[in-house]
């Protein structure tokens, strides 16, 4: 795998097939992945659980974004939504 030095290098490179370089983003995010969801669960280890949960989900959804776009404000939404499933199951 050749270095990956941006968002849209590595987005493109997992469209390509190439894994490995999935974990540029979630390098880049995964801080400010788990602080959103905190916000919302107000509990550490949901918040870790969750959103490790929306990057497998963003991964796996990756052949259908487009990476002239901003992947966080996608990869956000899909984060956000699991949050509020997750708040709602606990009513």
């Amino acid at each position: 795998m050749k270095h990956i030095s941006n968002e849209r290098e590595a987005i493109l490179a997992c469209q390509s097939g190439q894994t490995e370089a999935y974990r540029f983003l979630v390098e880049k995010y995964k801080t400010r992945a788990y602080f959103t969801a905190l916000m919302f669960t107000q509990n550490r280890d949901d918040a870790l659980d969750l959103s490790q949960e929306a990057f497998v989900h963003a991964y796996r959804a990756i052949d259908h974004f487009d990476p002239q776009k901003n992947f966080y404000t996608w990869f956000y939404r899909i984060l956000k939504n699991l949050c509020i499933n997750y708040v709602n199951r606990l009513k």
